[in-house]
C-alpha cells in the first residue's frame, strides 16, 4: 500500500479549473452562501469589492486536481462596483465560468433595478469577448444551451441565453414568504421569465434552512466540480413553497402572461411594449416602483483589522495627523480673508 501511494503521488497530476462569480443584491447572502459552498463554519463580512477565494478537491483514486476560483462582487448593483464585472469573466474560458446572481426576495423595489444592473454589464461584456473568439468556441457554448433546452423547446425562438452558464439564487426566502401572496406570485412569475429566457437556474434560498442551503450547495458543487453527477432537477413553482427551476425546465406557457394591478393605467398608455421584456417589466414595476440604487462604498477597508499592515498604518496615521494639524492652521486665515 506505501509504494502504490508513492507511485499514484509521483504520477503527473491534472488540473481541472473552473470558476464561479456571485454577484447581486447587497445584504442578499452572497458570502453566506460561498461560506457554505466551501464549508466553512465562520460568519461572514461584509464585502469589499472585488474579493476571490478559492475552493479544491483531489478524488484519492483520481490523478485530476478540481480548483474553483470563486470571486464575488459587493455592492448590489453600484456602477462603480460593475466596471469590476470584466476582471472575473476574462480570467477563464466562458465554458468554465458560472455567473451566480444573488437577489434579495424581500426587497422587490430594489430587485428589477438591481437585475438591469447586473445583466446590462454582463452583456456588454461578455459581447466583448464573444467578439473576440473564434467560431468553434462560440458553438461550443450554444451547443451547452441547445441541449439543455432541447432541440424541440417550444420557446427556442424567444430565448436569449448568457454565454456563461448562470444561476439566479432568491435569497431571503425566509422573509419573503410573510409578503401578501399576489405579491408573491407577481415576484415569482417574473424570476421564471427572466431565468427561462436567459437560460438560467433558478432556486430560492435562506441561510437559515439547511434544506435550501443543502440544495444550494449542491447546484454550486455540481458546477464547479460535477459532483455530485445529477443535481436536484424537481420542478418546484409553487409560489407557497420555495422555488427550484432547473435551466430548460420550464416554458412561457407554463409561467403565463404577466399581470398588473387593478388600478393600474397600463391599458390607457398610448405606448405599447416593444419586447417580453418590456411588457414584464412595466408590469413588475407596477406592483414594485423601483427605487434608485444608492452608492455605498461600505466601511473603509483601512479600518478592518484583517487588512492590517502595521508599519503602512502607522505612515497612514502620521500623514492624517500632518493634514489635521494643517486644516488647523488654515481656519485663521479663512476667517480673515471673509
Amino acid at each position: 500500500w506505501v509504494i502504490t501511494q508513492e507511485m499514484w503521488r509521483a504520477v503527473p497530476k491534472k488540473s481541472y479549473e473552473t470558476t464561479h462569480f456571485v454577484l447581486g443584491s447587497k445584504f442578499s447572502g452572497k458570502t453566506s452562501l460561498i461560506l457554505r459552498f466551501l464549508d466553512r463554519n465562520e460568519s461572514p463580512a461584509p464585502s469589499v469589492a472585488l474579493e476571490y477565494t478559492y475552493g479544491r478537491r483531489t478524488l484519492p483514486d483520481s490523478s485530476i486536481r478540481q480548483l474553483c476560483h470563486i470571486w464575488e462582487l459587493a455592492g448590489g448593483g453600484g456602477e462603480n462596483y460593475l466596471k469590476l464585472v470584466k476582471i472575473p469573466l476574462k480570467s477563464a474560458p466562458l465554458n468554465t465560468i458560472s455567473v451566480v446572481l444573488v437577489l434579495d426576495l424581500s426587497q422587490p423595489k430594489q430587485l428589477w433595478a438591481v437585475w438591469e444592473a447586473v445583466t446590462k454589464e454582463l452583456k456588454r461584456v461578455l459581447t466583448e469577448i464573444e467578439n473576440k473568439s473564434t467560431p468553434e468556441q462560440i458553438q461550443e457554448i450554444k451547443t451547452r444551451v441547445t441541449n439543455a433546452y432541447g432541440p424541440a423547446h417550444s420557446d427556442k425562438q424567444l430565448l436569449s441565453p448568457l454565454l456563461t452558464k448562470f444561476v439566479i439564487i432568491g435569497g431571503k426566502y425566509d422573509l419573503f414568504k410573510e409578503l401578501p401572496i399576489e405579491q408573491r406570485t407577481v415576484i415569482c412569475k417574473t424570476l421564471r421569465f427572466l431565468s427561462h429566457i436567459h437560460g438560467a437556474t433558478l432556486q430560492f434560498l435562506s441561510t437559515k434552512s439547511e434544506g435550501l442551503c443543502s440544495r444550494a450547495r449542491s447546484l454550486l458543487s455540481h458546477l464547479a466540480f460535477g459532483a455530485p453527477s445529477e443535481p436536484n432537477k424537481t420542478l418546484s413553482v409553487d409560489p407557497n413553497k420555495p422555488l427550484l427551476v432547473p435551466m430548460g425546465a420550464d416554458t412561457l406557457g407554463l409561467i403565463g402572461a404577466p399581470t398588473f394591478p387593478d388600478d393600474h393605467s397600463f391599458k390607457s398608455q398610448t405606448t405599447t411594449p416593444k419586447t417580453p421584456l418590456e411588457l414584464w417589466k412595466k408590469s413588475f414595476c407596477a406592483y414594485f416602483p423601483q427605487e434608485s440604487l444608492e452608492l455605498d462604498l461600505g466601511p473603509s477597508p483601512s479600518k478592518d483589522p484583517k487588512y492590517a499592515e502595521p508599519r503602512l498604518d502607522a505612515i497612514k496615521a502620521k500623514k492624517e495627523e500632518e493634514l489635521e494639524k494643517l486644516f488647523r492652521a488654515m481656519k485663521p486665515v479663512e476667517l480673515l480673508s471673509d
